[in-house]
């Protein structure tokens, strides 16, 4: 009885260690399972993941794409309505108002019997949209600038404006513009002006220069030595280099 209580506890006991076995076979083979299962899951995750951020990249260059879209199409608009002011060639415009022979861009300049000076400069619009006028001014170097004035407040495109002004002899620039017109000093006009929203703002400089012969004799009349196109800021600040520029005439 005892032999037979001894295998029997003993076979008991194995049967037990072959279950508790069994039992931790299957524990580790569904563990296995389960891992796979991870990472099956977790590469299917990745997957999308990696599908996701290609997407997102799509959609980050479809709407960087289409700023550069909006942008062309902006730039497109502003060129189609940007005013462009510049000097007037002599011998372009011959005629005003029925008198033949009359050179709509000669620049006029007279001394009156009280020594007032009295300066016309035309300009003319070869933009795609009208430009409207803020300012005109007179300047005969830096920090000697006078207000002057445009015969038009919009000049439409293709058509001519009058930038001009009358310096009486007490005004205080009198000495400096007498000894501009009447020697070879710096002299210039100067327009503000914008387009029809009044986004695009410019400044154009015509610099002007008093003709004379080679015996070095004044011929009496003001040639364009230049035309510089300045943009400016909202505050009508114009910026240190001009956007265009013409090249400067040889004074003869």
């Amino acid at each position: 009885m005892i032999a037979t209580g001894f295998w029997t506890a003993t076979h008991v006991l194995i049967v037990l260690n072959g279950v508790l076995a069994v039992a931790a076979l299957g524990t580790m083979f569904v563990g296995v399972l389960a891992i796979r299962a991870s990472n099956r899951l977790a590469a299917s995750s990745e997957d999308a993941v990696g599908v996701a951020s290609d997407q997102l990249d799509l959609v980050t260059e479809q709407i960087r794409l289409g700023y550069g879209q909006l942008e062309l199409e902006r730039s497109s608009l502003e060129a189609s309505i940007r005013p462009v002011v510049v000097d007037v060639p002599v011998g372009l415009y011959l005629g005003e108002g029925g008198l033949i022979g009359q050179d709509r861009g000669e620049i006029s300049c007279t001394f009156g019997t009280d020594q007032s000076i009295d300066l016309s400069v035309p300009v003319r619009n070869i933009g795609s949209g009208p430009a409207f006028v803020r300012r005109a001014l007179l300047t005969t170097g830096p920090g000697n600038v006078l207000d002057a004035e445009a015969n038009r407040r919009v000049i439409p495109t293709g058509e001519l404006a009058k930038i001009f002004i009358k310096v009486r002899p007490d005004f205080i620039g009198h000495g400096a513009v007498a000894a501009a017109v009447t020697s070879v000093g710096a002299l210039a006009v100067a327009l503000e002006y914008s387009d029809l929203g009044g986004e695009q703002r410019t400044q154009t400089l015509v610099h002007l220069y008093r003709f004379r012969s080679a015996d070095g004799h004044s011929q009496g009349h003001f040639l364009v030595e230049q035309v510089e196109l300045f943009p400016c800021d909202d505050n009508w600040v114009r910026q240190d280099k001009p956007d265009a520029s013409s090249g400067s005439a040889q004074h003869g």
